[in-house]
């Protein structure tokens, strides 16, 4: 920042402290090497001459001829102590190291300086000058780069780059305003496009999904209804196909043989995003903790590269169907093995996890009312068994060790990896708090290592610290862009252009009751006033509705009027049906209330619900209906 030249003492970098006393003139000369007359008086005042005189008299400091670029010369005043570096710089063929010792003084003093502001003081020719400022830079007392200006390379002292790094990093921070956290949590559903308004498209869109989110645990079924379709318009398990067999992206079981939860990597980041024990588990991977069958399908994978069902089928023929079943199974919930079949995850997700041990004959006999054994019970439970263990992947869907370069990608330094990581949260969060690291407990990532990187960053420029957001706790850091759009209030109607609709648990939803403490925010009593867990959050430019099992309570906030809560109601219609949670919905309650003695009659029957005592229902039939009248 140009502000941040300035030392806020009264003097500026390229200026000179002003001097009480001939002692502190002395000094001034041996840390700035050669200065004018005028440049004595600009620092002395009226006592000038009669300090130098002193000096002069005394033997501290002398007068010398200093060339010009016009062939002449100028007086200036040094050290005497300075003056053997000097005649060795004025001496035919200057010594190379002598130069560099001046220049050091007068870039430091007066940095950030072009090189034709340093040829035109010292004009002893531009080919010792670079000689002597590359010895600057190689020994660290001078930096390279372009500071002020794009159009010349420029060279700074280090203690004044850090000076003014310092200087900008305090102005930057004191330019901060924190913003509330509704509208941080707005922004952020417009990062993540859950907004009716900016939603992804295709398997493009999957993708963009997949990078912002990897690393994130998730039950299948939650990726599927929930994630996906509140990212991407007219989400199809298709797209997320589309995706897994074009290479781009991975889905891996966390680690641990019991696990349901299931993360997406893209192509060679797996050492970046995986959480920490599955990335052990893949790369620490011996098999002595497995069976003999299941050590040999995981060794045929490895060796194989990328091998199909069918291969697999054809090569393994000592293992029967079930038990070639069983054993990928257990291999992906160890997360040591993937495969470009988004069916295959959700079938290893509800399939039983009692191992390969299990038979599949059923150990206890179902009893008839009678305490009779049942045949047709006892027939019927073994073909669910079957149906559950038998082949679950297509027979062309290709399956591979997740140890492969394709998913974990190279070997990264520690920093490097913590560097990646805060890359991925900024992205991910917007603003990175000590919540955000914490947030998805799975992962365990190094929190310091990260803030470390983040410091760095800061100092680079590439992020900001401060207070962006009230209610946060700890260090916050974000980038220059998001920091821009909280602070755009004037851009606020971008951020709201439609509805969003999302779960509390979706990680893109962030409030909670102690971010929501104190202060009282547009939308805050309503959150704060009901609980969040397994709500379903309609959002404008605040809260105004929230939605319990399946849209059957319903609480709205006090200050919404009619048109944004039938719109609201109508987008939890929506969420409902798409999500696949009912195609029928019913709702019971209407903030508390029995929902055909509340307020909200009027309000449902406009978004398409109909009355069917002791309900408000709604289906596909009448949403329509509702959408042709109300429209």
């Amino acid at each position: 920042r140009p502000e941040a030249l300035s030392r806020g003492d009264g003097s500026d970098v390229d200026g000179l402290r002003a001097v009480r006393s001939a002692t502190e003139l002395a000094q001034l000369l041996i840390d700035s090497g050669d200065l004018l007359e005028t440049e004595v008086r600009a620092c002395c005042g009226e006592r000038w001459s009669m300090w130098l005189s002193e000096l002069a008299e005394q033997g501290r400091v002398v007068q010398i001829e200093i060339p010009t670029p016009n062939g002449q010369s100028e007086s200036r005043w040094i050290s005497r102590d300075d003056q053997g570096t000097y005649a060795a710089v004025l001496c035919d063929g200057p010594d190379v190291v002598a130069l560099a010792d001046v220049l050091a003084r007068y870039i430091q003093r007066c940095g950030p300086l072009g090189m034709s502001e340093v040829n035109t003081r010292y004009p002893f020719g531009s080919e010792r000058i670079d000689a002597a400022v590359e010895l600057l830079v190689d020994d660290g007392f001078v930096a390279r780069g372009y500071f002020t200006r794009s159009d010349e390379q420029e060279v700074i002292g280090i203690a004044s780059l850090e000076e003014v790094r310092a200087r900008t990093l305090a102005i930057l921070r004191s330019e901060v305003e924190p913003v509330s956290p509704i509208r941080y949590q707005q922004a952020l559903l417009v990062r993540h496009n859950v907004n009716e308004g900016m939603k992804l498209e295709g398997a493009a869109g999957v993708l963009d999904v997949i990078r912002r989110l990897q690393g994130t645990v998730l039950v299948p079924s939650v990726w599927m209804s929930e994630i996906f379709p509140a990212r991407v318009s007219g989400f199809s398990g298709r797209m997320l196909d589309d995706v897994l067999r074009s290479g781009d992206a991975y889905w891996m079981f966390a680690s641990g043989g019991s696990s349901d939860g299931v993360t997406f990597v893209s192509a060679k980041n797996g050492r970046t995003v995986l959480p920490t024990e599955t990335l052990d588990a893949v790369m620490e991977f011996g098999g002595s903790s497995l069976g003999e069958q299941l050590e040999a399908l995981y060794d045929f994978i490895v060796r194989e590269g990328v091998v199909s069902t069918a291969d697999l089928e054809i090569s393994l023929r000592d293992m029967s169907s079930v038990a070639l079943a069983d054993g990928l199974a257990d291999l992906a919930r160890r997360g040591l093995v993937t495969c470009d079949s988004w069916g295959a995850a959700q079938a290893i997700a509800s399939r039983s996890t009692n191992g390969v041990a299990e038979s599949a004959y059923p150990t206890r006999r179902p009893m008839m009312s009678g305490g009779r054994r049942s045949r047709v019970g006892l027939r019927r439970e073994f073909a669910r068994r079957y149906r559950e263990r038998r082949m679950f992947a297509p027979a062309d869907a290709k399956w591979s060790a997740t140890n492969r370069f394709a998913i974990l990608g190279p070997e990264l330094s520690g920093d490097e990896l913590a560097s990646a990581r805060a890359r991925l949260l900024l992205e991910r969060h917007g603003v990175v708090t000590r919540q955000a690291v914490r947030r998805g407990p799975e992962l365990r990532w190094d929190r310091h290592s990260i803030y470390a990187s983040l410091s760095l960053m800061e100092l680079r420029g590439e992020v900001r610290r401060g207070y962006f957001v009230q209610g946060l706790g700890g260090l916050q850091f974000a980038s220059n862009e998001f920091v821009e759009e909280l602070r755009n209030r004037d851009g606020a109607s971008e951020v709201v252009s439609g509805l969003s609709v999302v779960r509390s648990s979706d990680p893109a939803w962030v409030l909670g009751r102690e971010t929501l403490a104190g202060d009282d925010f547009p939308g805050s009593g309503l959150l704060r006033d009901n609980k969040l867990s397994g709500a379903t959050i309609v959002m404008s430019d605040r809260p105004l509705l929230l939605g319990y099992s399946s849209g059957s309570r319903i609480y709205v906030a006090d200050d919404a009027d009619e048109s944004e809560l039938v719109g609201a109601v109508a987008s939890l219609l929506d969420d409902c049906m798409m999500s696949g949670a009912s195609a029928r919905v019913r709702v019971r309650e209407w903030n508390g209330v029995p929902v055909l003695d509340s307020l909200g009659v009027s309000i449902l029957e406009l978004a398409g619900f109909r009355r069917d005592y002791p309900y408000m229902i709604a289906d596909a039939l009448t949403r329509r209906k509702a959408d042709a009248v109300y429209h």
